[in-house]
């Protein structure tokens, strides 16, 4: 595996003791009258844009006169990534930019990706941590450094450190809380599934309902609760009615979408991708390794070709047979996440990112946060989502490169760590990346807090689903970058979809691989 490209001045192999600039954060500003600026691009869309310029303004304001940011917003991802790469050659790219594992990969493969490792030792040194034996790494949560050092190696097969966490998520199952309440009226033995053995019992006994109730017959019709309003529970007696009057102590869902031709499924996992690589790592079927050469795909070799069949095998029957799993394209209409079929009672349960619990609205009902379901109570397994904050080898100066390089590393540091880190998650549902985010008065009232708005409650939950019932148990995974690794995930985004309509599994399987390069194979 290729290692990571430094240029290396003069001055860059003096000992840590002869380096006397300080970090330019705001843990501890740089001496004399020396300021940087420096360039920053993130691929958040357009509704965190106030959430990431807040922080920035934040941290510019505290270190003014030392540490300027310029923030560039790119529309998404994708386009961050390629935006990045088409600058490499007149270094057009920015000083540090959040991204994937295999984004970094792609960015160490063309030689400017930046190890941090030196400047996390100067960092050590410079704030005291060394002397005690400890690292500014230790601040941040294990498994988010972990896809960080498995990306490049120095000369001598050492792992380096190539990012730090920035904006974290994982995956959570989103209940219609009144919705279910309604289901459990009528039949308590429906209840939310923990095991994926679980569905489709569940789902043939939720189908049960809608048949005996006539609720594919309402026609824009709503299905009225009384309210618990302490318990924010619907209790019986539940009524219908062709009008939304649901005043304050009744609730109103939308029901008119639910048609003979607009079938309802138990649960719908917003990401056909992520369903695809979580359900084969549940099962404990490989899905891509690294190799001496970067890596390659391992699902649909001859070793693996079985055991794969037989997870999509046990999918396509819950979702073909008892209406019990789809994926957004199962639906039809050409929504991009289920959350939004949730809305109209479509379905019960969805999958999806703790990332975007704001996108619903769900104004008139009261969603419940829990862990996805899981194959096997001794291997749970939860994908864990977001992107790192990685140094680019962009310079004003070769007499300042170390210097510049340090303290565009303070910069993620503080953005990363303490109470930026925990503006940032608290105002965009994000997880801390950092054990000082985490335990920052702002993010525990958070999670503390009593009387929360309707998104502060999903972040509050999903919070605690976070730091409680996915710390014990489970484990989160994330597969390893290397150079064209996304392409391997955006191929089988489709198989899903395409086995719960009418094509077999050995056929989507075959495409899909079909696609993939060879060299990936």
């Amino acid at each position: 595996m290729k290692k990571v490209s430094r240029i290396i001045t003069s001055g860059a192999t003096l000992a840590l003791a002869a380096v006397l600039a300080a970090c330019g954060g705001s843990k501890g500003g740089k001496g004399g009258s020396s300021s940087y600026e420096f360039d920053v691009w993130t691929g958040f869309g357009s509704d965190y844009t106030t959430a990431i310029q807040g922080v920035i303004d934040h941290y510019n304001n505290l270190n003014s006169g030392k540490i300027h940011l310029t923030h560039t917003r790119k529309k998404d991802y994708n386009t961050l990534r390629t935006e990045v790469l088409n600058s490499r050659s007149q270094k057009a790219y920015p000083n540090f930019t959040c991204g994937y594992p295999d984004h970094f990969a792609d960015y160490n493969e063309e030689g400017f990706l930046v190890a941090l490792d030196p400047y996390i030792e100067r960092y050590n040194e410079e704030h005291g941590l060394k002397a005690q034996g400890k690292s500014i790494i230790d601040d941040y949560y294990p498994e988010y450094m972990a896809e960080n050092k498995n990306i490049a190696q120095d000369d001598d097969g050492n792992w380096l450190t190539v990012g730090v966490p920035f904006n974290k998520s994982t995956e959570v199952m989103v209940v219609n809380g009144f919705y279910l309440d309604y289901f459990q009226s009528i039949d308590p033995q429906i209840k939310v599934p923990t095991t994926w053995d679980e569905l489709a019992d569940i789902a043939d006994r939720v189908n049960d309902v809608i048949a005996s109730q006539n609720l594919k017959d309402l026609n824009n019709k709503f299905i009225i609760a009384g309210y618990d309003k302490t318990n924010n529970k619907a209790v019986a007696p539940f009524t219908l009615s062709a009008e939304d009057t649901h005043g304050e102590n009744q609730v109103a869902i939308d029901i008119s979408e639910l048609k003979d031709e607009q079938p309802f499924y138990l649960l719908g996992y917003d990401s056909g991708e992520n369903a695809f690589i979580t359900l084969l790592h549940q099962w404990g079927v490989p899905y891509t390794t690294v190799t001496d050469n970067g890596g390659k795909a391992l699902f649909w070799n001859n070793d693996n070709k079985a055991a794969t069949t037989a997870v999509l095998s046990f999918f396509q029957d819950l979702s073909k047979n008892h209406n019990a799993f789809a994926v957004p394209g199962t639906f039809g209409g050409g929504k991009l996440f289920c959350t939004e079929f949730l809305e109209k009672g479509r379905c019960l349960f969805t999958v999806g990112s703790s990332g975007g619990l704001s996108k619903p609205k769900f104004t008139n009902r009261s969603l419940r946060i829990e862990p996805i379901p899981y194959h096997d109570a001794n291997k749970k397994l939860v994908i864990s989502q977001g992107t790192s904050l990685g140094l680019l080898n962009k310079y004003k100066s070769k007499d300042t490169y170390e210097d510049e390089m340090y303290n565009a590393f303070c910069a993620m540091v503080d953005l990363t760590t303490g109470d930026l880190q925990a503006e940032w998650v608290t105002t965009t549902g994000y997880f801390p990346s950092s054990k000082s985010a985490y335990n920052s008065p702002q993010y525990q009232d958070l999670l503390h807090n009593t009387n929360p708005t309707r998104l502060e409650q999903l972040y509050r939950d999903a919070g605690k689903i976070n730091s409680e019932d996915y710390a014990s148990g489970w484990t989160k995974f994330v597969d390893p970058g290397f150079p064209a690794s996304n392409s391997i995930r955006v191929n089988v985004g489709d198989v899903f979809k395409k086995i719960f309509a009418e094509e077999t599994i050995e056929s989507a399987m075959n495409y899909a691989w079909s696609q993939i390069d060879s060299r990936l194979k």
